[in-house]
């Protein structure tokens, strides 16, 4: 078993168990154009994608430290998604639904093996 599949393992069996506390639901939003014009508004309609997985809370006050220089706040909320839990591509200013609270996403990093995917998110 290679380094990825170990970690998909480890964290998914964490994630129903010992980290359980930490898990909550992420609602991941994106505006797609149609190529559909509505002649009642003049335009092309826009219709939004709504994509749910599971994601694990890390509290803001963790941040890396070899990244001294992030510029964070009291209204954002580190989160962490496995590649299996993942239901969509990721980019900055894509919004973000996590226990209630509207965010958008403000930055995104891919660990080296691609297993985990963390999103820095930002109170809308």
């Amino acid at each position: 078993m290679g380094i990825y599949a170990d970690i998909q393992a480890d964290m998914k069996e964490a994630m129903d168990d010992d980290l359980a506390d930490a898990v909550a639901t992420l609602t991941i939003t994106e505006t797609v154009s149609s190529n559909s014009y509505d002649p009642v508004n003049g335009s092309v309609s826009n219709t939004p994608v709504v994509n749910t997985m599971r994601c694990i809370v890390v509290d803001a006050d963790l941040k890396d430290e070899n990244e001294p220089d992030s510029d964070t706040t009291i209204n954002d909320l580190e989160v962490m998604v496995l590649d299996s839990e993942k239901t969509t591509s990721f980019r900055v200013g894509l919004e973000a639904n996590v226990r209630g609270l509207d965010y958008k996403v403000a930055q995104y990093k891919v660990d080296p093996v691609g297993a985990t995917h963390n999103l820095e998110l930002r109170r809308s």
